[in-house]
């Protein structure tokens, strides 16, 4: 939409709509710098979205505040500018000033931090001035192992480090495979940047390539290096050769490399070798031209070798004799025969992969995959993968139970120690046998049917163990029996009760056997048929224990001798309520042993029938401290009326006064303590215990000096059983806020807030320290804020809750007009100094006071865009409690120009861009701008006095 301004506008030596003094809007911030720079190199410029420069100004000396005043609301980029190299983060920082929520409207401060200087060079190969691409360039501080920055070579060997501070430096390159010639360097940054030329460089790089045949790699090839004419040197890492510069090897891959040759052109020329066997090698190409530039090299064409007799050996194993006359196959086709020393030979070869095997008596060898090329002209050794193991299964009629016949039967081998491999084979009628095994332990048995076993088969011996290792095993032989079975009872004494022996298979097939004994003694059972067995003990009103009630007896053997039956004691029973430890003693008060008691039915065998007294000992309480129990009185009944209900306390801390009042719900209270604290993991632990009713409400406590708990009590209900650790608390050590007023002074106000919020306040002594405290220990980012305050003082928090008090003191600037003394008002007063700054104007009488500063040393710069001033800047030392006194003087050497932007109806134009720009050559290159305010008003600033033209646009 077309709009049409009228512009009304005047040139002026004055400055209207002055503000007040604490109404100044601008940007300012600080130059920041872990280490000494000199900050009045550096400026802070602002300028418009489209890059018009509107102010600059340089920086304090003494602490690198800088202060630009904002003339409109607007978007503006605040820029940093210093000598080239210096590295500043951000570099430039958009604000969009609105008058009240921008940085600057808030007068929040735009930091600029100085990250460090630039630090360039560059690595060049050994003889150029030129060098290569991607080498490895790191920075270490002077003596450090571990490097500060790394950074690799570009295109030409350049390189650089920006944002490196002052101090004493080494560089260091290198590039895995390569050789540096010269690969460190030293250098010194002080107060700037710093380039290297020449002082790194590479002695040469790594050509290398392969020789094949048949894409088999081929070692022991020689390759002859010819360079051009004007090299003589031969290079390092190759070997003499009576031609050319050097020669080297291809290895048993068939690669071979010279690891440092210099930029430039090259011949290779591959030598005529023979290998140990008489194979003569023809290497194709005849010579291989290449030029190497600033770059490792890997040849593209390989070498090949063009068109032998292999041989092998057969052994019985690996470090035995050979094979005499085993067939030799090849593809499946027999191509040699093994002399008697195993030895044969496969001639008229070409290179390729075949299948190898051997035949041989009593041996199996496996077929293996081979590849045969000029570069392995030796076969692996062949070796049998199997053995015979031959015997004899004896059968005769007489020694088979009833109802086994004799005949054919299965033989089977299974590996040692581990059982995995199951091998199989049959005898003949006649019970001969040979089963092929590979070397290795085995157990070998006869292969005998459930049904057999259950009828009381078993050969012997049950197992042969055989050891196969290079030769064929025989006379593994096996044949069948029945067995004795004999062993004692021993009782304590005599035998209170008569004992019955039973003597069951597990095999269904063979009945069971029982005998009935009187007192102790040694029993016999006779003709039992081989196979698992328990044998049972029992007295007869069992009441008796023994060691063992059942022995499991494995019949494998003619005569089988069982373990005594031993009684060790008398059965007692008691039932419990709970899980618990019950003591028992004998009517001396001596006590016998302690029980584990589980909930319910307990049987224990003691060593005689009684009577014994039987004592818990456990968290619980009983009706009685101690029972009586006899054989003759059966069962003894525990049953809890209380139980022990705790509690722990952690604490970091270790006190001696750590309390824990219990107050239960009749109204009894009972103090607990003072609690020992012992180790833990992780803290020092407080426990405490108390007993109680099923159902009973306890309240508990915590309390200690210097402590603080958490939570600070707990109300619980007790259960039915012991808890110990039914309440938890964390006791923390109460944190306490101390410091002094230095010098010493009374009636400080100290203050301490969390989040916002008041906690704490105290007035300080006439010492002026102050404590306060215990308070809950702070969590990180939510730390107490300490404040203090007295009026008239300046308080300075230095560390540790200490704080600096100082009496006030002021700054008086009084600013005049050179040309004729009268007052200059609104200048921008910019005072800055440690934390303090301030950005204010001068009064109409010219006069600005600073007020409430610390004793030290301030930076005064004034600033109007139309005056120039004396002088320009001025460091001010204030005193404790002083008032300075400070005189500028300005000369004006520049203009404004003020208007309105209007409609033709007369109504104001906001937002309104009104740009002045020089006529002529000496101000053709001015150019200045605003935007008008709400009420349409407008003012450029620094404007020459010469002729300029007013542009506006609609913003």
């Amino acid at each position: 939409m077309l709009r049409i301004f009228a512009i009304f506008a005047i040139f002026s030596i004055t400055t209207p709509w002055q503000t007040s003094a604490d109404e100044i809007l601008g940007c300012g911030g600080f130059i920041k710098s872990h280490i000494p720079i000199e900050y009045s190199r550096v400026e802070v410029g602002l300028f418009t979205r489209q890059g018009s420069k509107k102010d600059v100004t340089d920086c304090a000396p003494n602490n690198g505040y800088y202060f630009l005043p904002v003339d409109d609301h607007g978007e503006y980029i605040l820029r940093v500018s210093a000598p080239a190299g210096w590295k500043f983060e951000p570099s430039e920082v958009p604000v969009n000033v609105d008058g009240h929520s921008d940085p600057c409207s808030l007068g929040k401060d735009v930091n600029f931090v100085f990250v460090g200087f630039a630090v360039a060079g560059k690595v060049v190969s050994a003889g150029s001035d030129e060098g290569p691409e991607g080498v490895t360039v790191a920075l270490h501080a002077k003596g450090a192992n571990e490097p500060l920055l790394k950074a690799k070579t570009d295109q030409g060997g350049a390189f650089s480090f920006p944002r490196v501070a002052p101090g004493q430096y080494e560089l260091v390159a290198s590039r895995q495979g390569w050789k540096m010639a010269k690969n460190k360097a030293s250098l010194s940054v002080t107060a700037d940047n710093y380039k290297i030329q020449g002082e790194l460089s590479v002695a040469g790089y790594p050509v290398s390539g392969k020789v094949t045949s048949d894409r088999e790699p081929i070692g022991g090839v020689s390759f002859v290096l010819h360079g051009e004419n004007s090299m003589k040197t031969k290079p390092p890492g190759c070997l003499e050769s009576p031609t050319g510069l050097c020669r080297v090897e291809s290895g048993p891959n068939g690669e071979f490399s010279f690891p440092v040759l210099q930029p430039g052109s090259y011949r290779l020329v591959p030598h005529y070798a023979a290998s140990k066997e008489g194979i003569a090698f023809d290497v194709r190409p005849k010579e291989l031209k290449f030029t190497v530039k600033h770059n490792s090299l890997t040849l593209t064409q390989e070498f090949q070798v063009k068109g032998f007799t292999v041989t092998g050996n057969v052994k019985f194993s690996k470090k035995g004799a050979g094979v005499p006359d085993a067939k030799i196959f090849l593809n499946g086709q027999q191509r040699a025969l093994a002399g008697q020393d195993g030895n044969f030979r496969l001639e008229n070869m070409q290179a390729g992969n075949y299948r190898l095997s051997a035949v041989a008596d009593k041996l199996e060898f496996p077929t293996i995959d081979v590849r045969i090329s000029p570069s392995s002209p030796i076969l692996p050794d062949l070796l049998p993968s199997a053995f015979a193991v031959c015997g004899i299964v004896h059968q005769q009629e007489a020694h088979l139970p009833l109802g086994v016949a004799a005949g054919p039967r299965t033989i089977q081998a299974v590996s040692l120690p581990d059982k995995i491999r199951v091998l199989n084979t049959n005898t003949d009628e006649s019970g001969v046998y040979c089963i092929m095994l590979s070397p290795g332990e085995y157990q070998m048995s006869v292969v005998v049917t459930d049904n057999e076993v259950k009828k009381g088969l078993k050969f012997s011996p049950s197992t042969r163990n055989v050891n196969v290792i290079n030769k064929s095993i025989s006379i593994i032989d096996f044949s069948p029996l029945r067995a004795t079975l004999s062993g004692r009872i021993r009782c304590i004494g005599k035998c209170a009760e008569t004992l019955t022996l039973s003597l069951v298979s597990t095999d269904e097939e063979i009945p069971p056997a029982q005998q009935t004994i009187a007192d102790s003694g040694t029993f016999t059972f006779n003709d039992v048929l081989p196979g698992q067995y328990d044998l049972h003990i029992k007295s007869e009103q069992g009441n008796l224990c023994w060691r063992d009630e059942i022995q499991k007896i494995i019949v494998s053997t003619a005569v089988t001798t069982v373990p005594d039956f031993i009684q060790t004691g008398y059965t007692m029973s008691i039932k419990s309520s709970h899980d618990t430890i019950v003591d028992y003693f004998n009517l001396d008060n001596v006590k016998i042993a302690s029980l584990q008691m589980r909930r319910g039915s307990n049987e224990f065998c003691v060593p005689g029938p009684g009577p014994y007294m039987i004592v818990p000992v456990s968290c619980h309480e009983f009706p009685a401290p101690w029972f009586s129990w006899e054989l003759s009185t059966g069962s003894v009944v525990l049953e809890a009326v209380k139980h022990k209900f705790g509690g722990v306390i952690h604490s970091s801390e270790l006190h001696d006064d750590v309390l824990v009042l219990v107050a239960k719900d009749d109204g009894s209270k009972v103090s607990l303590g003072p609690l020992k604290g012992v180790r833990g993991p992780h803290d020092f632990e407080y426990r405490f215990e108390v007993l109680a009713k099923p159902r009973e409400e306890l309240r508990m406590e915590p309390s200690a000096e210097k402590l603080i708990f958490a939570p600070t009590s707990k109300t619980v209900s007790a259960g039915d059983d012991c808890l110990a650790d039914a309440v938890v608390f964390k006791g923390e050590k109460g944190y306490f806020v101390e410091g002094r007023i230095n010098p010493a002074l009374e009636g400080v106000e100290v203050k301490i807030s969390q989040g916002g919020e008041q906690i704490a306040v105290m007035i300080t002594d006439k010492t002026g320290q102050y404590k306060i405290g215990p308070l809950p220990t702070p969590s990180p980012g939510n730390e107490y804020e300490i404040t203090a305050e007295r009026e008239g003082y300046q308080m300075s928090k230095i560390k540790n809750g200490v704080f600096e008090a100082r009496k006030l003191a002021e700054v008086v600037v009084t600013v005049t007009d050179s040309s004729d003394g009268s007052p200059l008002a609104g200048v921008l007063l910019s005072l800055s100094g440690g934390d303090y700054r301030k950005n204010s104007q001068a009064g109409p009488d010219g006069i600005l006071t600073f007020h409430s500063l610390w004793p030290g040393e301030y930076f005064l710069r004034p600033k109007l865009k139309e005056y120039k001033f004396e002088p320009q800047s001025k460091i001010i030392g204030v005193a404790e409690g002083a008032t300075v006194q400070v005189k500028v003087s300005g000369k004006r050497v520049a203009f404004s120009c003020i208007g309105v932007v209007t409609s033709l109806s007369g109504e104001a134009e906001p937002g309104v861009i009104i740009e002045a720009i020089g006529t002529g050559d000496a101000c053709k290159n001015q150019q200045e701008e605003a935007i008008s305010e709400v009420n349409g008003q407008f003012r450029i600033r620094g404007l020459q006095p010469k002729v300029i033209l007013i542009l506006i646009n609609y913003l």
